[in-house]
C-alpha cells in the first residue's frame, strides 16, 4: 500500500505540513509504503495552454513544460492513496496547489481512455489559520477538481486554529482508516 501526500504551504512546519505528516504517520502504523511532497518546493509552472488553449497532454502526449508535474503525475499514478492539503488563502486553496490541479486535471481530461487517478482513493485537507470561515468554500473547490480528477472515494478534512489540536489528533485516524479502507477494497 502506497500512500502520497502533497502539502502546498510554503511553510515546510506549519499545520498543512503537520497534518499530512500525521495522516503519513497513521497510514505508516497500517503498514503502508509513504512519501510527503513539499509542493511549494517543487518546479511547478502554470499551463501555457498550448495548441489553442488544448493542450497536448489532451491527446496524451507529454506536456511541453519541463518542470516536476510530469514526475508528481507519475507519484500519484502508483499511489493508491493520494492526500492533499492546502492552507486556506482568501477563502480558497493556494496558489500553488491551484496551479498545480489545474496542470494535473489536463492530463486526466474526462474524455480520455487512460486516466491515471481515476477511482484512486483521496483525502482532501484544507487548514485555516484566521477564523476558519473559508474551509467550506475550500473544500467545495477541491469537489470542484475532482469532477475532473474522478478520484473515486474522498475523505474531506477542514481544520481552522479552533480545532486543531483535536484534528491533529483525528488525522492520525484517518490515515489508518484509509489504509484499512483501501485494503478492503481490494480484497473485493
Amino acid at each position: 500500500m502506497r500512500v502520497l501526500a502533497i502539502q502546498s504551504s510554503p511553510n515546510r512546519t506549519g499545520l498543512s505540513a503537520q497534518l499530512c505528516q500525521q495522516v503519513l504517520i497513521g497510514a505508516k502504523g497500517q503498514g503502508a509504503t509513504i512519501e510527503l511532497v513539499h509542493l511549494n518546493y517543487r518546479n511547478v509552472d502554470p499551463c501555457l495552454a498550448c495548441r489553442g488553449g488544448w493542450g497536448v497532454c489532451w491527446d496524451g502526449l507529454p506536456c511541453v513544460i519541463n518542470d516536476d508535474v510530469p514526475i508528481l503525475y507519475q507519484k500519484m499514478a502508483q499511489a493508491d492513496i493520494i492526500v492533499l492539503a492546502t492552507p486556506v488563502y482568501f477563502r480558497d486553496l493556494s496558489e500553488s496547489m491551484k496551479r498545480f490541479l489545474d496542470r494535473i486535471r489536463r492530463m486526466e481530461w474526462p474524455t480520455r481512455a487512460d486516466k491515471l487517478l481515476m477511482n484512486k482513493v483521496a483525502a482532501f485537507i484544507v487548514a485555516a489559520g484566521g477564523s476558519g470561515a473559508g474551509t467550506p468554500e475550500a473544500l467545495s473547490r477541491f469537489s470542484d477538481y475532482n469532477r475532473y480528477l474522478r478520484f473515486d472515494d474522498q475523505y474531506h478534512l477542514a481544520v481552522k486554529r479552533q480545532n486543531k489540536d483535536l484534528q491533529l489528533k483525528m488525522a492520525v485516524q484517518v490515515g489508518k482508516m484509509l489504509v484499512d479502507y483501501c485494503q478492503s477494497k481490494q480484497v473485493q
